[in-house]
């Protein structure tokens, strides 16, 4: 940590661990660090259980051992998460680079985003205001070498007419591989609690809803002509 930093100036936790085991004792540590301050720190935290860090490749390697085959699994997901924090950066390249060619991407908006253009599209289309993605617990299953599937939580931390506010999304994947790197072939997302949403929030949906069904109605009345 930073000089002259302390728990309250944490804003992001993300940790790797080998042995989910160990987790109650993760937990102690962290709350009692957590507690150093007061009112207790509060930051977005990431936990992953992996084998061991990968390079830019990630390629994934089948175990004989269910457990091991679970923890590469682990290993892929939680490399694309990494890799996934483009979204702080509001790189809208870095994250459609994830994606495979023919990717199926339903995000925030009511639209379906189909492709690699599509998603990129979708990130450079988004409204302004969001600041980071914390992946929270995630779980992945292989349907065969070249597929899996992963679902779990994330947590977007946004900032709209001057104040800050999270958003609690559930998000599912299915990865496929291709010439041995791993992709994000299909995406989709939506809000745990859509009745939490903040007015803005869901302004931005009913105003691309309003904007999709005048765009429908203009192409049937076209075609009636």
């Amino acid at each position: 940590m930073a000089a002259g930093c302390n728990a309250a100036n944490l804003v992001k936790l993300t940790v790797f661990v080998r042995d989910m085991g160990n987790l109650p004792l993760y937990r102690r540590a962290r709350n009692r660090f957590f507690a150093s301050v007061t009112p207790p720190a509060a930051p977005g935290a990431t936990l992953v259980e992996v084998s061991r860090l990968f390079g830019e490749e990630f390629p994934y390697r089948r175990r004989s051992d269910r457990r091991s085959g679970r923890l590469a699994m682990n290993d892929v997901v939680a490399e694309i998460q990494r890799r996934w924090e483009a979204f702080a950066r509001a790189d809208p390249g870095a994250l459609a680079s994830l994606y495979a060619e023919d990717a199926l991407f339903f995000g925030s908006m009511p639209d379906l985003y189909r492709q690699r253009s599509g998603v990129q599209h979708y990130f450079e289309t988004l409204p302004s205001g969001y600041e980071g993605a914390a992946f929270g617990e995630t779980h992945a299953v292989e349907i065969n070498p070249e597929l899996m599937i992963s679902a779990g939580f994330v947590t977007f931390t946004a900032k709209r007419d001057g104040e800050h506010f999270s958003l609690l999304y559930r998000m599912s994947w299915t990865l496929v591989r291709s010439r041995g790197e791993w992709k994000i072939s299909s995406h989709h997302a939506s809000p745990k609690n859509p009745a939490e949403l903040p007015a803005s929030v869901a302004a931005d949906m009913i105003s691309a809803r309003s904007e999709r069904l005048v765009r429908g109605v203009t192409a049937t009345a076209r075609h009636e002509r």
